[in-house]
């Protein structure tokens, strides 16, 4: 992470690598130019010799392109504060190495609902203002991005858990054929047993997407960037100018323990109402009821607005601003326990097999 922060300055201490043609980023016109499907070279697109172009800014997998100190482009002289730049992304399908290499980039495609997700937070109309609209807005997206979340994890419960685990070995009896023969040992398992075993598949999705944010966070979010603040001189940098927009870390960070303890709590409620409605009510609702307010606790954190967020101002007041970052800590620890001892509890569930074929 330190790396990736380091490299968007590391070209000022390159003497080689040309200079923006202004200190003042908002005072400076870019024409960035970007390559397609064919991967053209940095130097290509640039129009210069390889040894005549630098990286200043980026990583090993995508960056941005500069030409050497005293390089000129052929065919275009730009003007006093114009710099032209070539934005390379070809190690993303190129760079692949191995068939582990392939499997890691289609796991990636697992967090394109929430990319768009996170597009569609700084999409919004009122992004940075600080307004109600503005704050509501930003309340309104978080919670379709839990809800999303919570969606994400029903999809392999509803396949494991219910059609697998609960109704393809109703009564002890074999009635999905289809299913690998491997499978037909669960059919030995009482309820509780085999709800048990299938909830590991959800979790095991749970515990990837924790893993693949984890990188991401660790990648693009532990930045600390030292930008002028649009309340320093009383000019509005616009969002991209904003440090907060840069460094959000621990704002990410939050919300990631508020999801991955929906999630999780989303696994015991799904179980346990299982068992509940055909009246295991004394063992499991302890667990399944303190995992609804789990996720009810979620819900009315993840609409809390955090000290960086571009909307929070803390001369002013409004509902929920978000707590310390312990606090989503043992939120996310209680998720943890509570789907320990929610499978233990469901491993000692039997049920009577007159009530097990009549539901």
């Amino acid at each position: 992470a330190g790396d990736d922060a380091g490299q968007c300055s590391f070209a000022k201490s390159m003497p080689e690598v040309r200079q923006m043609p202004n200190e003042q980023a908002d005072r400076v016109v870019l024409e960035l130019r970007v390559h397609g499907v064919r991967g053209t070279t940095t130097d290509s697109m640039l129009g210069v010799q390889p040894g005549q172009v630098h990286q200043v800014a980026g990583d090993q997998l995508t960056g941005f392109f500069r030409t050497a100190e005293g390089v000129s482009t052929p065919y275009r002289k730009p003007g006093p504060n114009v710099a032209i730049e070539a934005y390379s992304w070809g190690a993303l399908t190129s760079g692949v190495r191995g068939l582990f290499g392939w499997v890691n980039r289609v796991l990636w495609l697992l967090l394109l609902p929430f990319a768009l997700a996170n597009m569609a937070f700084w999409a919004r109309r009122h992004v940075g203002e600080l307004s109600g609209s503005a704050r509501w807005g930003l309340r309104a997206v978080r919670l379709a991005g839990l809800i999303l979340t919570i969606i994400a994890v029903l999809t392999p419960c509803v396949v494991a858990i219910d059609l697998v685990g609960w109704q393809c070995f109703r009564g002890n009896s074999i009635v999905c054929p289809v299913l690998p023969d491997w499978t037909d040992r669960l059919a030995s398992l009482s309820t509780g047993q085999r709800l048990a075993l299938t909830s590991l598949v959800p979790l095991a999705a749970i515990a990837l997407l924790t893993v693949l944010s984890a990188k991401t966070l660790a990648r693009y979010e532990a930045t600390e960037l030292k930008l002028d603040s649009p309340a320093a001189d009383g000019t509005d940098v616009g969002v991209l100018g904003h440090e907060r927009m840069w460094s959000g870390e621990a704002r990410t960070r939050r919300l990631q323990r508020l999801h991955l303890a929906a999630a999780l709590a989303t696994v015991v409620c799904f179980t346990g109402i299982h068992l509940i409605a055909v009246g295991q009510i004394e063992r499991l609702w302890p667990t399944t009821a303190l995992a609804a307010a789990v996720i009810l606790a979620t819900l009315l954190l993840v609409a809390t607005v955090d000290p960086l967020d571009l909307e929070f101002s803390s001369d002013r007041w409004f509902f929920w601003r978000a707590g310390p970052l312990w606090l989503y800590d043992v939120l996310a620890l209680l998720g943890l326990v509570l789907v320990a001892v929610h499978l233990l509890l469901l491993w000692g569930v039997r049920l009577p097999l007159e009530l097990h074929d009549r539901n």
